[in-house]
């Protein structure tokens, strides 16, 4: 990031400074988000079980969160485009604070249940820190700066699920009840020190212009902001500012989104990869419950492992990979990688062979995930860059929405190996079947043309809003 120097302090008094910017500020809060969520994440089934839910039962437990982020997703990122980042980061923490609160104090199932919609529908904190971030960062160092913030979610993840194993022999409420106060905190944090990330734009951009009129005076900001053309994308907050959401103009957006042959591949193989690991991920404490006889607290010590490789993952080998091969090629490696390794860990026999199956699991899902939305912003404006990403989340949020039920009905009918090697044998198929039609995405280093970010004068964007090159460089319409 540049021009970061004001962000820049002195420890002690003494000579030695160190840097507190908005990325580390950022890094703190979603840091403190997954350590909250990680707390609750091992006791879920078993909490669930105390109250009387079957794995069935638990699947639908995890396939209402999932229909709740599928509402939410797109409605969040169309709402961080137009009042900003950080405002809705709040909301959604605060949203947290109440849903936690509730399942600390649930005492029936239909409590649990209802306790997962708020935090559902409102709760966008990741898709809308990676708009952040993709707001203050270049194309050339955005994928460091996404795998910076990926260190935060498995940093969490390593210490959340082994805290909330230990704090669940008291009781299985209590990590509920400790994760909605670590959000009273990110609230509290984000409104007082977290800078909105058009403001720094608009900061970087005084410099520049400052530093290019040399001695002729002080530059006249607002003048400047009216010479830019009409298309240019200076504030994506503010670019939107103005703008009335209806569902018309959303769903024009959406099918000119879909026309983008690329875009379209990033977002089913998203789909696609997330439906499979999810399936896994979200039956994966009860698996090793059953297959395994692991309690919460082992169960907990199991998924900071899992967390222990993520940092690993996302503070070295995305950066790695990504400057030895295209992000095209690790999205295609990547999702391949990931069926294998499913199949793998749902083969294993003992924890041993558990533990070293988790390797590439971790490592093939993160690169996937990073590439594919390091990609994704770079096919976009940064004006509709909410959108994208909320659009993208809400493919993960269907997969969300399925992955439970079906995982439970696959452990059920296909024992603790079902929904492991099915999810991976399922994602290999698709796989194979893109590959066969040559579905790729580029190189993910030339910008495509991208549409006109600007809406009408009615709220809707018009058919040739998307241009598009043609075999000849010809413009084509959506």
């Amino acid at each position: 990031m540049r021009n970061m120097e004001r962000y820049q302090y002195r420890l002690f008094n003494s000579s030695t400074t160190f840097q507190f910017g908005p990325l580390e500020r950022l890094w703190v809060l979603v840091f403190v988000d997954m350590l909250a969520v990680g707390l609750v994440i091992p006791l879920l089934p078993y909490y669930a079980s105390n109250l009387g839910a079957d794995a069935v039962t638990y699947g639908y437990l995890g396939s209402i969160y999932g229909i709740s982020q599928l509402i939410g997703s797109p409605l969040m990122g169309s709402l961080s485009d137009r009042y900003g980042r950080v405002n809705t980061l709040i909301v959604s923490f605060l949203a947290s604070v109440v849903s936690y609160a509730m399942m600390g104090m649930a005492g029936s199932l239909a409590m649990l249940f209802l306790s997962r919609i708020p935090v559902g529908v409102l709760k966008q904190t990741m898709s809308i820190s990676y708009a952040y971030v993709s707001d203050v960062t270049d194309s050339t160092s955005r994928a460091k700066y996404l795998g910076f913030l990926g260190v935060a979610v498995g940093v969490g993840f390593i210490i959340g699920p082994a805290l909330g194993g230990v704090l669940s022999e008291v009781s299985y409420t209590l990590p509920a009840l400790v994760a909605s106060a670590m959000f009273v905190f990110d609230s509290v944090f984000a409104y007082l020190f977290l800078p909105d990330g058009s403001t720094i734009m608009l900061d970087e951009e005084k410099e520049r212009e400052s530093g290019d009129e040399g001695l002729e005076g002080e530059i006249d900001v607002e003048k400047a902001k009216e010479s830019q053309s009409e298309d240019e994308v200076v504030l994506p907050a503010q670019a939107k500012a103005r703008q009335q959401w209806d569902i018309r103009a959303y769903l024009n957006w959406v099918l000119c989104v879909f026309k983008d042959t690329s875009v379209l591949f990033l977002i089913a193989t998203s789909f696609a990869a997330t439906l499979a690991f999810t399936t896994y991920r979200v039956t994966f404490p009860m698996i090793s419950q059953v297959r395994f006889d692991l309690d919460a607290r082992a169960n907990g010590f199991l998924l900071s492992y899992m967390g222990l490789l993520s940092v690993f993952v996302q503070g070295s080998a995305v950066g790695y990979l990504t400057k030895r091969f295209s992000e095209g090629r690790l999205v295609q490696l990547a999702s391949f990688g990931l069926g294998v390794s499913l199949c793998a860990c749902a083969l294993a026999f003992n924890l041993p062979m558990l533990a070293v199956a988790l390797i590439p699991l971790v490592v093939c899902n993160g690169v996937l995930s990073t590439c594919i939305l390091s990609t994704v912003t770079k096919k976009v404006p940064k004006a509709d860059l909410g959108g994208v990403i909320g659009l993208l989340g809400s493919v993960q949020s269907l997969c969300s929405a399925v992955s439970p039920s079906l995982g439970g009905l696959l452990l059920k009918h296909g024992g603790a190996e079902g929904p492991g090697l099915y999810s991976g044998l399922c994602l290999m198929l698709i796989f194979f079947c893109m590959f066969a039609r040559n579905y790729s995405v580029g190189s993910g280093e030339r910008e495509l043309p991208v549409f006109k970010h600007h809406l009408s004068d009615k709220g809707e964007y018009a058919p040739g809003d998307w241009p598009r090159k043609g075999a000849e460089g010809e413009v084509k319409d959506c």
